[in-house]
């Protein structure tokens, strides 16, 4: 079957380039302001360090040492933007993992249809039909957990939400094809989570070092000419994420 990873993690990285270059503009206009007070300081502070040091260079010296790192405090990083990077850092690692996958054909970064959302990865193989969400959870100071209830957390946060976000990404998708359709999440930075995968809330959770393990523990259920049929239909009901 074909392997490909064209188009993964291409939507998260769009986002991220976009909110990138919002904030770049938006810090630019914040140092514009800035400028006028910031050339008083720099002067004023050449000023002094020339008096007090009876060298003119070194007071200049001064003044452009405190207005570069004036101005360059008025460029900050985007968080944002550096989450959706690593977003779409985890789909493109998952998607070279499913590449490797056996008996699985993968389409990557879907749309679905009248909703500005997107389907990471779907999968079509003899173990039928995957919605697959990458979390790429790599903080050092978080770590993912499910506690007495069976309740998914990442950190001190519960993931809800994002639970019932994946059910329902997963169920458009089942609605789109006309098969049942699995949800899963594949978790990258967390390779302690159990390697069988744990379900929750109708979304079975799996360490991505755990995923193609997963996938070949699938019971066949569809055969070869039903997954390519699925495959050819996704390619239209499903398609690219251009937005």
């Amino acid at each position: 079957m074909a392997r490909s990873t064209f188009g993964a993690g291409a939507s998260a990285a769009r986002q991220s380039r976009s909110i990138r270059s919002a904030h770049r503009r938006a810090r630019h206009r914040v140092a514009l302001r800035r400028a006028p007070l910031v050339a008083g300081m720099a002067s004023l502070v050449g000023w002094v360090a020339a008096a007090a040091s009876a060298s003119a260079g070194f007071g200049a010296g001064a003044g452009i040492v405190v207005g570069a790192t004036l101005t360059g405090g008025s460029y900050t990083r985007s968080l944002t933007a550096d989450r959706w990077a690593k977003g779409a850092k985890g789909e493109r690692r998952t998607a070279r993992s499913l590449a490797l996958a056996r008996g699985w054909v993968a389409l990557h970064d879907r749309a679905i249809p009248g909703s500005a959302a997107n389907l990471d990865h779907i999968l079509f193989g003899g173990g039928g039909v995957v919605y697959l969400d990458t979390k790429t959870w790599t903080s050092t100071k978080s770590r993912a957990r499910f506690d007495a209830d069976g309740r998914l957390w990442y950190g001190r946060y519960p993931q809800d939400r994002a639970l019932r976000t994946v059910r329902w990404e997963a169920d458009q998708a089942q609605e789109a094809l006309g098969v049942g359709v699995q949800a899963v999440i594949s978790v990258h930075g967390q390779p302690h989570l159990p390697r069988r995968g744990t379900v929750v809330d109708g979304v079975t959770v799996v360490p991505a070092e755990a995923l193609r393990e997963w996938l070949d523990a699938r019971p066949r259920v569809l055969d070869e000419s039903r997954v390519a049929a699925l495959v050819a239909l996704a390619e239209n009901a499903l398609p690219p994420y251009v937005h």
